[in-house]
């Protein structure tokens, strides 16, 4: 019997080399970049920067002005470029765009989900090896290899395959993956969820942790529904995990929990492993700085707002791209799961996950996921929105421990944190907003966007 299976995975290995050569060469070529030396990487990054910044300078009518007035010459000169944002991109899509036909051959235009409530455009270049970078990454969960079978919770309908195409067969017979869609989620769906996590037996489960969090709760409230089948590991994907989420779905997959980090932008940024003490990030592949809010380095460490520049797009360069988020850089240089590639220490969510006081005082995430977790009773979810006015609106779903006097112990909290001029509306809920990609956001701020 384990000779069939050896030899049916071997022959699915055949098929993948044969229909997509290219990609599986990029996804060998990436895993040996997993133990690169310090050496080679830093001379791998100034080869591909030197040669991004050269032809962004030839074919991208808005770098061509850019890098005239501004002398890169190094990575170490990136400081001297200003920093790209959204509203920048905005204004100049069609001037940051490359005139190379060889480009344009492989431009694809692209979109963020607006999770901020605007969706951003932009173009994405189809030869920057973005699925190589997700299965590297994806492979950090231990006992995982990419031709394992993999499930995948996932909202936005762009990247759900259609089960009718030629895709849908070929990566349910030779990948192994099925792609299951979180805009269902009725108490009937999570019971076809889990029979087919039985039956299905994936090695890993990727999804939105908001997704993964409300299964989970669903699971441990209904004693009709069992897992008999447990992942090596769980994925959380395309939001900010909160700790409260992470503790559930472990309880309830019995098993870890592994941060995937990443943006529509540029793709997949960086894994954790093993260790769960940071992320590794693609450092052969993206450049990442972390900066103030004045625009200065901060040392390894510090939290500061994420810049990446992409090595890989040529159709469309991103270089010393704002993506919204905050974090940091570690400063451990040897990680004992093998992999050389250095880590981001924190990623602290998005920049519109920041909510700011009358008083001048800012909150990020953790604030409100501890505060309703250990210091009021009742309270099972929240979404919390900021006005322009700094107005709050909080939304939550509770429990018959909930109770008015916990309602004004909230406001207390707030204001004591961020002011007593903060006017505060708390409603009971029985569902919460979503994306138009099916994702949950905890936490939007208008005065962050």
């Amino acid at each position: 019997m384990k000779n069939t299976s050896e030899t049916r995975d071997k022959l699915k290995k055949i098929i993948y080399k044969f229909f997509k050569k290219e990609i599986y060469q990029n996804i060998r070529d990436s895993r040996k970049r997993k133990t690169i030396h310090a050496i080679e990487l830093s001379e791998l990054k100034k080869s591909k920067f030197l040669k991004l910044i050269n032809h962004a300078k030839i074919y991208s009518p808005y770098y061509r002005t850019l890098l005239m007035n501004n002398n890169v010459n190094s990575i170490d000169d990136l400081i001297n470029l200003p920093i790209l944002t959204k509203t920048i991109i905005k204004k100049n899509i069609d001037y940051i765009k490359s005139t190379s036909e060889e480009d344009l051959k492989y431009i694809k235009k692209n979109s963020t989900s607006g999770s901020t409530g605007k969706a951003s455009n932009f173009y994405s270049d189809k030869r920057d090896k973005r699925e190589a970078r997700v299965i590297r990454g994806d492979e950090f969960v231990p006992n995982f290899n990419f031709f394992d079978k993999q499930l995948i919770f996932w909202g936005a309908e762009r990247d759900v395959i259609s089960k009718k195409s030629l895709s849908y067969y070929f990566n349910k017979l030779i990948v192994k993956k099925q792609i299951v869609s979180t805009y269902h989620l009725t108490e009937q769906d999570i019971n076809r969820n889990v029979d087919l996590i039985n039956k299905f037996k994936p090695v890993t489960i990727v999804g939105y942790p908001s997704a993964l969090h409300f299964m989970a709760l669903q699971i441990q409230k209904n004693d009709n529904v069992k897992l008999s089948s447990y992942p090596e590991g769980i994925i959380s994907a395309g939001e900010t995990l909160q700790l409260h989420q992470k503790d559930i779905i472990e309880d309830v997959f019995k098993t870890r929990v592994y941060n995937r980090y990443g943006c529509r932008e540029v793709g997949h940024i960086a894994n954790e492993c093993i260790e769960h003490n940071g992320y590794h990030y693609n450092a052969d592949d993206l450049i990442i700085e972390v900066v103030d809010d004045k625009g200065d380095l901060c040392k390894d460490g510090i939290v500061g707002n994420l810049l990446i520049t992409d090595l890989n797009n040529y159709a469309f360069p991103m270089i010393r791209y704002n993506i919204g988020d905050l974090g940091s850089i570690s400063n451990l240089k040897n990680c004992s799961c093998g992999c050389t590639l250095p880590k981001l220490k924190t990623i602290e969510g998005r920049t519109f996950e920041i909510i700011h006081g009358t008083n001048g005082n800012k909150v990020s995430g953790t604030f409100w996921t501890l505060t309703f977790r250990n210091t009021v009773n009742g309270v099972e979810a929240f979404q919390i929105k900021q006005a322009s006015n700094h107005n709050l609106h909080i939304n939550v779903k509770t429990n018959e421990s909930f109770s008015f006097k916990e309602e004004e112990k909230i406001k207390q909290i707030i204001r004591e944190k961020l002011g007593e001029g903060i006017e505060i509306e708390i409603h009971k809920v029985g569902e919460f907003e979503y994306t138009k990609t099916g994702k949950f956001k905890w936490i939007t701020s208008e005065l962050s966007n």
